[in-house]
């Protein structure tokens, strides 16, 4: 197997200062054997990934069109800064966020907010996401006194809606204690569906085990501590295989 460079050097140069858009439109004309394209296009990314096919990290974070099933697509938003990039953000909340987490069961389920601010992303289409390939997650994080940290599942899925989504976060490799060591396997909850008498007091949905110990989406955001900002991010296993590949001669 060889790998196929084109026109690196170029590449990167004009990347250098461009937004999402331009991006797009430059890595579709440099690259045409390549069958995912980006927000400005009709065929969409199969996920955050497809924007590093060669592992530069020159595509800019921001709102991409991805194929969320075979016959269905979504925007969402790629963090291509944080290790290696290819990171597909599913939830962001911050201290006394103006989104409102205190959402009902079917709410959870499709997903609301702002990309470019705090949002859930929608049980159904996680689901929908976690069952095509094996996908990894990390929580980034900042507690109120300032510290930063973050935790790693090696592996990440949500289960389905007869499951009450259930949680699957294992093989954890983070910095930090392991927090959902007990949520992991748990079905989610919401203050009109609470499976864990969790929800009510928290008055947000989440996969509860303890009612004080991981709460991502309440008003004030715990990971075992009070967080001033938790963001939760997941990509494919094999995001850092090369893509532009053919067999040898």
């Amino acid at each position: 197997m060889k790998i196929i460079y084109i026109q690196i050097v170029a590449l990167v140069v004009f990347l250098s200062s461009v937004n999402a858009d331009e991006f797009c439109r430059n890595y579709v004309d440099q690259y045409t054997r390549f069958r995912s394209e980006c927000s400005v296009s009709s065929i969409v990314l199969n996920s955050c990934c497809d924007l590093q096919p060669f592992q530069l990290s020159v595509a800019p974070s921001g709102v991409y069109r991805i194929r969320k099933t075979p016959f269905d697509t979504a925007d969402a938003y790629c963090d291509m800064n944080t290790t290696d990039g290819g990171w597909m953000v599913i939830q962001r909340n911050r201290i006394n966020s103006t989104t409102d987490f205190n959402r009902n069961y079917t709410e959870y389920e499709q997903g609301f907010g702002n990309l470019l601010g705090d949002f859930w992303y929608g049980l159904e289409a996680l689901h929908c996401l976690t069952q095509r390939v094996a996908w990894e997650m990390r929580i980034d994080y900042q507690l109120a006194t300032g510290t930063t940290s973050f935790l790693h599942y090696n592996t990440f899925s949500v289960n389905t809606a007869a499951t009450g989504y259930q949680l699957i976060a294992t093989a954890f490799t983070g910095i930090g204690f392991n927090f959902l060591s007990t949520n992991t396997g748990r079905r989610f909850s919401t203050v009109d569906n609470d499976n864990s008498n969790c929800a009510r007091t928290r008055s947000s949905g989440w996969w509860y085990s303890n009612c004080g110990v991981v709460a991502l989406n309440s008003q004030l955001p715990r990971v075992q501590q009070v967080a001033s900002f938790v963001e939760m991010k997941i990509r494919p296993r094999n995001c850092n295989v090369q893509i532009f590949q053919e067999a040898s001669p």
